[in-house]
């Protein structure tokens, strides 16, 4: 379990545990560089069946500052 030390005038909103997907990381690479339409090297290396499994267990994070900002990341 990793710690987060958060300054003095920092507070947490919301915290959600997120689900293990069991992919390497190397998949997660493979994965997010299809979704963006650029395959390492130009050919897929993850089957059409894969990536619809790890499309369909993707989880998102949405991070909100307090100016308003937001960024909304594959976790």
């Amino acid at each position: 379990m990793r710690a987060v030390k958060l300054a003095k005038a920092t507070k947490v909103i919301s915290l959600s545990i997120l689900t293990r997907v069991g992919t390497t990381p190397e998949e997660r690479e493979d994965y997010l560089a299809s979704r963006r339409g650029n395959p390492k090297g130009g050919e897929p290396t993850l089957s059409a069946e894969r990536i619809a499994d790890m499309a369909e267990k993707e989880q998102f994070i949405l991070t909100v500052c307090a100016n308003g900002y937001g960024k909304l990341s594959s976790a």
